[in-house]
Order: C-alpha cells, then sequence, then structure tokens
C-alpha cells in the first residue's frame, strides 16, 4: 500500500508540475487554453497535497499498530 502511495504522489507531481509548464507557456503566448491548463494545474496540486496528507495518515497509523 505504502508503494502505490508513494508511486500515486510521484505521479500526481510529476502531472501537476507539467501542466504548470504548459500553463505560463500558454500564458505567455496569450492563448484561452492557458487558463484552463492553468486551473488543471491548481487541481492536480490539490490533488498531490491530499495524497500526500493520506499517505502520512496511513504511514502513522502503521507505525503505532506495529508499537502495540
Amino acid at each position: 500500500m505504502k508503494l502505490i502511495l508513494i508511486i500515486l504522489f510521484t505521479l500526481f507531481s510529476y502531472f501537476a508540475l507539467s501542466l504548470t509548464i504548459a500553463a505560463f507557456q500558454l500564458k505567455f503566448h496569450h492563448s484561452p487554453e492557458g487558463n484552463l491548463y492553468l486551473g488543471l494545474s491548481v487541481a492536480m496540486t490539490l490533488a498531490t497535497l491530499f495524497v500526500g496528507n493520506r499517505f502520512v495518515k496511513i504511514t502513522e497509523e502503521n507505525e503505532d499498530d506495529q508499537e502495540m
């Protein structure tokens, strides 16, 4: 489970970074799709933070279970 979350976190981070770069490139060229890509990059960043937060909670729960 831990490995799956690490992979998801990495993929989401990479995809959010790619969307952010694409959004700023499109906005630099005054393309209307820049706003769409910027919105998607914000959504992916929030999703990445959610996955990372969930990963930390699961890791802490597993450590607490192992201590008992």
